[in-house]
């Protein structure tokens, strides 16, 4: 029986532990750098390496829909002026927000937020054994 149950297991727990590795990154005293540890413990080279890619894909699209959600515009913030209805002639435009989205020529790679996190060091597992994760998040939401 159990051997007609290990296909099962399998299908489940690929889809599973995706959903697992994903929560594991996101916790500041373990990130990717654990999953790549126990994946190396578990599988050979080239699943790990699969595996891996997998999961930074997943990583990947799940913070891309996250960044469309926070950027959509929140009711009441002021509008951008359209070329239309721009100023006249003698009023002063306030170019800050084309200054912000502006990408320059000269930034070779623009890292995202994630990126940043990931590359950040861990917390410590000793000194922030009982860190609540949610509220960890919940209070650097804006990161």
């Amino acid at each position: 029986m159990a051997e007609q149950m290990i296909p099962k297991f399998t299908k489940y727990w690929d889809s599973y532990s995706l959903v697992l590795t994903i929560a594991t990154t996101l916790d500041p005293r373990l990130k990717f750098q654990f999953v790549e540890y126990a994946f190396k413990k578990v599988y050979d080279l080239a699943t790990t390496t699969w595996k891996l890619e997998v999961v930074k894909n997943n990583l990947q699209k799940l913070f891309q829909a996250y960044e469309a959600q926070c950027s959509k515009e929140v009711p009441g913030s002021p509008s951008v002026v359209s070329p239309a209805s721009g100023p006249t002639l003698g009023t002063r435009v306030d170019h800050s927000f084309d200054f912000d989205n502006y990408e320059s020529d000269f930034i070779s790679t623009k890292k995202s937020e994630l990126d940043l996190y990931l590359g950040e060091m861990r917390f410590d597992c000793i000194k922030y054994q009982n860190l609540d994760i949610l509220d960890h998040w919940k209070n650097n939401h804006d990161r």
